[in-house]
């Protein structure tokens, strides 16, 4: 018979921390995604349009280069070894403040293509 007396039980504050890091890293890292292809669509319609150049060296010489499916590979790529890399680590807290951190970031990119004026494209 064991009972909290003569094991040391979690409490509700340390279970979340511990048993649902991955659930959480795994539901940020979705977001993640999902704002890196808004980010990345945006960026095509305002590059498209004219008013908007890629400021990533890269990125635009894969645009010029490849063109928007070649800029879509890419960016599909970046995201999956960053996401994949997200999820192995998913049980270490610099993994789950990593991801929640570049979900905040790209938010405010997101927040940014919001306020941008879109009448232009």
């Amino acid at each position: 018979m064991t009972s909290c007396q003569t094991i040391s039980c979690p409490t509700r504050a340390e279970q979340f921390f511990t048993t649902r890091r991955g659930k959480r890293v795994g539901l940020f890292a979705l977001v993640l995604a999902m704002l890196n292809w808004f980010d990345l669509e945006m960026t095509l319609m305002a590059y498209h349009a004219g008013i908007l150049y890629e400021a990533n060296p890269i990125a635009d010489w894969v645009l010029n280069f490849h063109g928007p499916v070649g800029l879509r590979v890419f960016k599909v790529a970046l995201v999956a070894s960053s996401v994949s890399a997200f999820l192995i680590g998913r049980q270490l807290a610099l993994s789950e403040a990593g991801c929640i951190g570049a979900s905040v970031i790209y938010l405010g990119v997101a927040i940014a293509w919001l306020n941008y004026p879109l009448f232009y494209l």
